[in-house]
This record gives C-alpha cells, sequence and structure tokens, in this order.
C-alpha cells in the first residue's frame, strides 16, 4: 500500500438520531478498494483531538470497496450539538495503516426525545 492523501468528507448527523452514510472508497485513479482483509477505523474527536466516540461500519461489498458508515443514536445521543473532527483509516492484514477520510461531523440538536409526551 502507498502514501494515501485522505479526501475531505463532512457529515452532518442529528443527535439522538440513527446515522448511516454508504461509501466507497477508491484509489487515486478512481478504483474500487477492494476491502477484503482490511479492517476500518473512523473515530470522532473532540478539542485537543481526543477521540470521544468511533462509528461502526458495516461491509456491502468489500470486493468493491462498499460500506456503511454508521453512527448509532446510543453514541450520537452524547454528542452535544457543534462541530468535530473525525477520520478514517484502513489496516491492512499485514498492518499497513493510511487515512482515506477526513473532516467535520457537524452534530445538530434535536426537540423530540423518545417515550416523552
Amino acid at each position: 500500500m502507498t502514501e494515501v492523501i485522505p479526501a475531505t468528507l463532512n457529515l452532518v448527523a442529528r443527535q439522538n438520531a440513527d446515522f448511516r452514510r454508504r461509501l466507497t472508497l477508491t484509489d487515486e485513479l478512481g478504483a474500487a478498494i477492494n476491502l477484503t482483509g482490511f479492517v476500518i477505523d473512523a473515530d470522532i474527536s473532540g478539542s485537543g483531538g481526543k477521540i470521544i466516540a468511533t462509528f461502526s461500519h458495516e461491509f456491502v461489498d468489500t470486493e468493491n470497496g462498499v460500506f456503511d458508515l454508521i453512527l448509532p443514536k446510543t453514541v450520537s445521543v452524547a454528542l452535544a450539538p457543534g462541530n468535530y473532527g473525525w477520520d478514517l483509516s484502513l489496516t491492512s492484514g499485514i498492518g499497513e495503516r493510511n487515512y482515506y477520510l477526513t473532516g467535520t461531523l457537524t452534530i445538530i440538536a434535536t426537540i423530540s426525545r423518545e417515550g416523552q409526551p
């Protein structure tokens, strides 16, 4: 794996709501990256770069680089409205790690809550 310059992807999610975004990772020529054998790590950072939450993911089509990036409401409810940093890395089966995406995650406040009149 060669050095990768991460692409910027800014995301917007609602507090106390499930967030899911289907993504396809491609190389610098636009060809899909085969994700077979790779580990995805996508973290959210607060002030000072401290990791405060982690996205989960589900592979959709590993051979064609397709997966869903997920922030469940059980995680988003704990994030105050505002802007956070986030990034996504891939680690190969032999331990090589590269960052493919970076950006801002904006959490928007919600008013309605489940189970409340």
